[in-house]
């Protein structure tokens, strides 16, 4: 039985796609079959040595000349730092048409030239070491496998564009293999691949995965649950996502895809990463018990489907076509990550999987990330969006003092963005709207940051020159109030019995010192310092060994609790190690070391323009939506 067929035979006679939708998928079915007829490339996927984490790769295709390169990935679209895949890389070997060994050699860390001496059909094989769990990565055991086209495949150079057949041979005690690629109607552990982006941009699940249907606009999209799945309501959980992909389809106008997945892997591992038709997530077997955990991971699920449009067919200029074995720069990450995280709880809201409360402590959140990070003020959006490459992913110790996350701050231009728009055309144009109009016309192109600029000055007829440059090119303090209040919002400082303030210069630290603090081999060592706190105006260093403050002993744990009752001013005596020598050190705690907590929250007598604005940018959904999205009823 098909893949398709099996699942098909799950859904509800209610749920059955309608003619259009059947006809649609046939197509798009012969589209990637037709291709396959003068098959050149095929890969078989088998684990004969799944307990020791290894998969075992068989690659076939033509050579057409005396020798050939086949090159392997060193990064993974969507997560932007190389890897070095070719590293997990073992037992390189390959045949030609008579069985007789070719002679195979490593040109570059993630190339192989093979010696074919005519043209003749190869067979190169190869092992692949899996134990990393991620959505990256390779993970192999000998319950499951979870794999990731960028770790896994090899591919002839001069053959990127050529049709693929991929095959998997299963363990026995694997019921089942998922993958977004079409599968075989004879087999359903037989795929075809356009060429090898689209490979590359389709997981595989292999296990006992457990599949739970639903469908919108008559399109299949399908919840795949696989490890630890006990404690998972299956049902409940597609239910609620189906909310979620109708939400989004609301919003874009349009289901991009001919199916998708959300292949939900429950391994207590974290993360999420976009693909044209599915999303691969990671996830904790007991998220599902905690209101606060399974929010989370509908944001999780929010954040990944919304980038089918936004990343997947929506890309920036550069990265319309991937490098595999190169870094591939951008400056618009704010708009593709940063944007699609502040649209990721707003849309839960519209769904009505968040509540009103929820969705501005969310935001609330995200500003608070920001206007506590020094490096908000030295790193602008465009330019750490550039360094994603050398910085985002590898952060150290000095990361805080000097970098933005262009998540964070991004989602926080999104919200600005959003209500500046609404400003200036007096509520008749939204961000809504503008990343609609991008969408329609740099789909096919691709974008720059300037082309959203153009885009919103076209829709609103002004200028946002200045705006982009002052808030996107530079780093500078997001104008708070002026720009919240059109939405009927404010920040309300909780500790001052509801006064409103703006929170630009509320630069709170981690505690009151700005100091970060580890324990390691029986040691606290101080493993960040914020720029502009008192410890760094102390002379504290990187690395002093922390051993008591006011006279008692702290580790990291005490050292905050000793911390809890001390408000500023103060005076601080602490006894530090640097490089075995103990030293004291006085430490001030002037007044303006630390602001009260703050909140967004709804002002209490909201203009008529500002409802207006509020029902427009929420949703209808949200107003009635008082309990956690756990509460929800299975149908």
């Amino acid at each position: 039985m098909s893949q398709f067929a099996t699942i098909d035979s799950k859904l509800e006679v209610s749920q059955r796609p309608s003619l259009t939708a059947v006809l649609a998928g046939l197509v798009f079915l012969v589209s990637c079959l037709t291709p396959l007829n003068g098959q050149e490339i095929k890969y078989t996927l088998s684990f004969p040595n799944a307990a020791q984490h290894c998969v075992d790769i068989e690659l076939e295709f033509e050579a057409e000349s005396e020798s050939v390169e086949v090159m392997m990935p060193v990064w993974t679209p969507g997560s932007y730092l190389v890897r070095e895949y070719p590293r997990f890389v073992q037992n390189v070997r390959a045949t030609g048409d008579d069985g007789a060994s070719l002679v195979v050699s490593k040109t570059r860390k993630n190339r192989w030239a093979i010696e074919a001496g005519e043209p003749q059909r190869i067979r190169l094989q190869y092992r692949v070491y899996g134990r990393e769990l991620s959505v990256r990565t390779n993970w192999i055991d000998s319950d499951l496998a979870v794999l990731n086209g960028a770790a896994t495949f090899m591919v002839p150079r001069e053959k990127m564009a050529t049709p693929i057949q991929l095959e998997i041979e299963l363990p026995p005690q694997w019921p089942r293999s998922i993958c977004p690629l079409p599968a075989d109607p004879d087999n359903a552990h037989i795929y075809t691949a356009q060429n090898f982006d689209q490979l590359v941009d389709s997981p595989i699940l292999c296990g006992d995965c457990h599949l739970f249907p639903f469908q919108v606009d008559g399109v299949n999209h399908y919840l795949v649950n696989l490890g630890d799945t006990e404690l998972w309501d299956g049902p409940r959980a597609a239910h609620d996502l189906k909310k979620l992909v109708e939400a989004q389809k609301e919003f874009w106008g349009e289901l991009p895809y001919p199916e998708y997945y959300f292949l939900n892997v429950i391994m207590n591992a974290g993360g999420g990463l976009e693909h044209d038709n599915s999303t691969l997530l990671m996830s904790n077997r007991r998220a599902m018990n905690s209101p606060v955990g399974y929010r989370r991971w509908l944001t999780l699920c929010s954040h990944e489907l919304f980038h089918a449009w936004n990343v997947r067919r929506l890309r920036p200029t550069s990265l319309l076509e991937y490098d595999y074995e190169n870094e591939v720069y951008t400056r618009e990450l704010w708009i593709a990550e940063g944007i699609t995280s502040y649209y990721e709880s707003l849309l839960l809201a519209r769904a009505g999987l968040m509540t009103e409360k929820e969705l501005l402590g969310s935001l609330s959140a995200e500003i608070k990330a920001v206007e506590t990070r020094p490096g908000n003020l030295v790193q602008s959006l465009t330019e750490s969006s550039f360094d994603t490459w050398i910085d985002f992913y590898r952060p150290h110790e000095n990361s805080p003092n000097t970098s933005v996350s262009y998540y964070s701050r991004g989602a926080v231009a999104g919200l600005m963005l959003d209500c500046e728009l609404r400003r200036q055309s007096r509520g008749k144009v939204s961000l809504d709207d503008v990343l609609r109009k991008l969408y329609e016309d740099y789909r096919e192109t691709g974008y720059q940051h300037e082309d959203l600029r153009k885009v919103c000055e076209t829709l609103t007829g002004k200028d946002f020159a200045d705006w982009f440059e002052r808030y996107i090119e530079q780093a500078n303090v997001f104008p708070y109030a002026d720009s919240l209040k059109v939405l009927g919002l404010q920040f309300v400082a909780e500790e001052e019995g509801g006064m409103a303030f703006s929170p630009g210069d509320a630069r709170l630290e981690t505690n009151l010192l700005g100091i970060t603090l580890r324990d390691a081999e029986g040691q606290t060592r101080i493993s960040a310092i914020r720029s502009g706190s008192a410890g760094e105006v102390a002379g504290l260093n990187l690395e002093d060994e922390i051993l008591a403050i006011n006279g008692r002993r702290v580790n990291a744990t005490t050292f905050s609790e000793e911390l809890r009752d001390v408000g500023p001013p103060a005076q601080l005596e602490l006894l530090i190690s640097r490089r075995g020598r103990l030293r004291e050190v006085d430490v001030t705690i002037g007044p303006a070391s630390s602001e009260p907590s703050w909140q967004l929250m709804r002002m209490e007598k909201p203009s008529r323009r500002q409802k207006q604005q509020w029902i427009d940018w929420i949703g209808e959904n949200s107003k009635s939506r008082s309990q956690d999205p756990s509460a929800s009823e299975t149908k």
